[in-house]
Order: C-alpha cells, then structure tokens, then sequence
C-alpha cells in the first residue's frame, strides 16, 4: 500500500480529518506533510509511480518540474528567499520535499531541516504523527489547516491551462 496514493488528501483521527491538498492536476499533486517542524514545508508528488529519477520520461520531468516552479512562486510571494528541495522515492514514489527558508533570518536552520528530513526518511517506517499525544495532534492539524490555506493563497495561476488560482480539492 502506497502512502502517497492512499489517503493523501485528508489527515488525522476520524475525529477530525483535516484537508491537505494545496494543488493537483492529472499529473502531479502537492500537500502538506503529517509531520514536519517546518513551516510552508511542502511534497511535491509525480502521480505515477517511478522507481526513481532516472526511471521518469522526460514527459514526466516536464510536469513534476512546472509543478515545482508553481511552488517555488508561490513561496517567493510569500517572502521566502530560498528553497531547499530534496527528491526521494520510498516505495517506487517519486516525491519532492520542498523547505522554505530566509537568510538572514533562518540562517542554518534548512541545513539542518533537511538533515532532519533524510534521516526520518530512511530510518522510518512509522510516522512520528502516529506517536503524537491527542494534543500535539490536533495542534499539528492546526498547523496543517494554516499552512494549506496560506500557500493556497499565493499559488499562481497557470497561464498554459488557464486552471483556477487554488482549484477546490479533487478539481482538476
């Protein structure tokens, strides 16, 4: 069962299921990750499933690439200076883990985000959401529900498709 395609849009208790989808279109999605310490971080996600980099067309390149670019826009309005990405595959997935940051101000942070993120990814087969109290699950979910709003907000249109500035979750 592959975590990036079950489930991906929603997150949370079925006491509380919070929307996470900030933009999809046929071939690619973004959302926001259960567990994160960093604000605005992002997944950028291919919908086929590929090995790997060297596994994807270059068709398939194309489409993960505009999505990124969307993203990075999107960030770059919101006021962030820098962007640290990281590509990962767990279960044959390509993925985008996207970290904005600002020099001067989260100097040295992202580094260590990123370090963060690597090692959680290959030492894990649980989410560390799961281990969370009610309490700092509902509070992540919080977290959640701000940032899918935010980054929706400043998500470009695209002029090539002429789609809506933040399609409702599940429009494509």
């Amino acid at each position: 069962m592959c975590w990036l395609c079950n489930d991906y849009k929603e997150v949370g208790p079925a006491t509380r299921r919070v929307n996470r989808l900030v933009f999809e279109d046929p071939n690619s999605y973004v959302i926001v990750p259960r567990e994160s310490h960093v604000p605005h971080h992002l997944l950028v996600v291919l919908r086929k499933h590929k090995e790997g980099l060297i596994d994807c067309s270059a068709d398939d390149l194309a489409h993960i690439g505009k999505t990124l670019a969307s993203a990075c826009e999107a960030f770059k309005s919101m006021g962030y200076g820098r962007v640290y990405g990281g590509c990962f595959s767990d279960e044959g997935h390509v993925h985008y883990h996207l970290i904005p940051f600002n020099m001067g101000i989260d100097k040295g942070y992202s580094g260590l985000a990123m370090h963060w993120l690597a090692e959680k990814e290959r030492l894990s087969d649980s989410h560390p959401f799961d281990g969370m109290t009610d309490l700092e699950q509902q509070r992540r979910l919080d977290q959640i529900e701000i940032a899918v709003a935010e980054v929706r907000a400043k998500w470009p249109t695209n002029s090539s498709t002429g789609s809506p500035k933040n399609p409702a979750p599940g429009e494509l």
